[in-house]
């Protein structure tokens, strides 16, 4: 059997698990391709491909780098 104090302490974890989860909902993360160009051409180069992403708040560059040829 779960006492007041127990129950109570239960629905405020759920409480805060929740705020957590809304508050990360509006995050958006935009993955942008660098090749061979700076970072700020490739965000040009995407957007104009990927116009929805332009209200991302958060940016991953990928680099890629070719391994050296023997």
């Amino acid at each position: 059997m779960a006492t007041r104090q127990q129950i109570a302490r239960l629905g405020q974890r759920i409480d805060a698990l929740a705020d957590r989860q809304a508050a990360n909902a509006h995050r958006k993360v935009s993955i942008i391709l660098v090749d061979g160009c700076s970072e700020e051409e490739a965000c040009e180069r995407h957007y104009l491909t990927h116009p929805e992403d332009r209200g991302a708040t958060h940016q991953i560059f990928l680099h890629v780098v070719d391994p050296p040829t023997r």
